[in-house]
């Protein structure tokens, strides 16, 4: 999980280095043995809807052809096909849909299931059939019981220091955050979506706890005062002998036109929100956000820019950046002990 399985082109790389489909058959049963027979507390339906979603984009690849362009395009036109299938049986007409999608840049069709797509233009068109319209930030919680995961989705008027807030929030609320997906409209509106767990690492399903965790998360983000700093991390107790220092690395994608920021840690409580407020304070907007845990380590992987959207080279600024993601996670809590979970 340390590269984005949307991305057409990983799963181009990916499926030319698995061979053919026989060879990708037998990586998949391979992997999925590795995984459960070496530690099988690790399996669960998310992760395993991952692999699935691999398995299942190289398999892509080998029927439209390695051409990225091809892939891309194939990927865009069935997305919005089933999509639009879907919200036409729930009874959300074409030029409603339109209205939505108009604005969504082609990268969102290709980094978000049908699903979820139907999902959050479900939530868009409601509002807007409400007299009147409910005005940004607009908060909704689900229970993917296919993946077995919380989603979060945030649609709001872009702003600086929108994902640093949102961690927080859900800092506050114990959520283990598994994967972050943060999206810019033409408009100038953010659509972001967290894939969240609750603080024992299964998905909450009862209807008035997601409605809280949603009301609270929309309150934080229509509240005016700064962010609160997050409380010190210390690492739970099941991991005291497993405390490593923070790494972090970066490189350039100048395919994307973002810095790619490479974090490695020992799992501790408020990751995101610690490596959010990091960010506020240097001026860094975050695109995406790649969050693995394994055991009890976590390798996030985080797609960023400066505030105007370019690629952050300098390496003094680099290198701030840098010791600060550090200090904000090790020193707090580097050597601290607590019986806590650690939700991210």
């Amino acid at each position: 999980q340390k590269q984005d399985i949307s991305d057409t082109q990983v799963a181009r790389q990916f499926a030319l280095a698995a061979g053919d489909a026989m060879r990708l058959n037998y990586l998949y049963v391979l992997t999925v043995a590795d995984i459960r027979g070496t530690n099988p507390t690790l399996w669960n339906n998310w992760k395993a809807n991952l692999l699935a979603d691999l398995y299942h984009a190289a398999m892509e690849v080998y029927r439209r052809g390695a051409r990225l362009a091809g892939i891309e395009h194939g990927r865009f036109e069935s997305r919005q096909r089933e999509s639009r299938l879907r919200l036409l049986e729930k009874g959300y007409g074409d030029r409603r849909v339109a209205a939505v999608w108009q604005r969504l840049p082609a990268a969102y069709f290709l980094r978000h299931a049908a699903d979820t797509i139907v999902w959050h233009t479900a939530v868009i068109i409601d509002n807007a059939r409400k007299r009147p319209p409910k005005k940004p930030p607009i908060v909704r919680c689900r229970h993917d019981e296919s993946r077995g995961v919380n989603n979060i989705f945030i649609y709001a008027r872009d702003q600086a220091n929108l994902f640093a807030r949102c961690a927080g929030a859900l800092s506050k609320l114990r959520l283990n955050i598994v994967d972050a997906r943060v999206m810019e409209t033409r408009d100038s509106h953010a659509l972001d979506t967290f894939v969240s767990l609750g603080a024992d690492d299964k998905p909450i399903d009862d209807r008035r706890e997601l409605r809280a965790i949603a009301d609270h998360v929309e309150r934080e983000l229509r509240s005016t005062a700064a962010p609160d700093r997050p409380a010190p991390a210390a690492v739970p107790r099941t991991l005291r002998h497993f405390v490593a220092r923070t790494e972090v690395d970066f490189h350039q994608d100048r395919r994307l036109r973002m810095t790619v920021l490479h974090l490695r840690a020992t799992d501790r409580p408020a990751i995101l929100a610690r490596v959010g407020q990091v960010f506020m304070e240097h001026d860094v907007r975050l695109h995406n956000a790649r969050i693995a845990t394994f055991g009890e380590r976590v390798e996030d992987i985080f797609h960023i820019t400066t505030k105007d959207k370019q690629l952050i080279t300098d390496a003094a600024r680099l290198r701030r950046l840098s010791e600060s993601i550090v200090a904000a996670l090790d020193e707090s809590g580097g050597e601290s002990v607590s019986d806590s979970s650690s939700p991210q």
